[in-house]
């Protein structure tokens, strides 16, 4: 369902990655957020689809880069728990994301309080962007509780 939402998106290529700082407000859950995570690729693009789990005071963060004349492609579906708040962030502003400093997010990209089913679709510059899934209170929404949520994550040409 949500790779439906996504293949507009196309063309691109896209990598994972993850790391994060870890204390009480703002700590990275990394890859063990995820579960039931698939990787498609093919020659036109990557696609990364899954199940995550977040406490609260947990975020996920994907890595992707982007090409020229392309772009990003967010779906996020609210299984159980409070509403998930969505940041795209640039490379260089990752590091300050991860000590819960502000950051200026790429708004056409971002989306706070998402509790139904969601997708982003958007033109991005090339270059090296994160994606994350963050349940903390250092951003956006409280955390109402732990989420469990459905999402994808693509880039590729519009």
């Amino acid at each position: 369902m949500l790779i439906g939402l996504l293949v507009v998106v196309g063309v691109g290529f896209a990598t994972w990655a993850e790391s994060g700082s870890d204390d009480s407000e703002h700590r990275a859950a990394g890859e063990a957020a995820w579960e039931e995570r698939s990787v498609q690729t093919e020659n036109n693009g990557e696609l990364i689809e899954g199940r995550i789990q977040l406490d609260p005071g947990e975020y996920t963060a994907q890595g992707m880069y982007v090409y020229g004349n392309a772009g990003l492609g967010i779906a996020v579906r609210s299984i159980s728990g409070g509403p998930i708040d969505v940041y795209t962030i640039r490379d260089q502003d990752i590091q300050a994301y991860r000590n819960g400093n502000d950051v200026p997010f790429v708004s056409n990209l971002s989306k706070e309080g998402v509790d139904e089913e969601t997708a982003i679709i958007q033109a991005a510059n090339t270059g090296d962007y994160w994606v994350s899934f963050d349940n903390t209170p250092v951003y956006g929404t409280e955390p109402e509780g732990s989420i469990e949520a459905e999402v994808a994550v693509a880039a590729g040409g519009l």
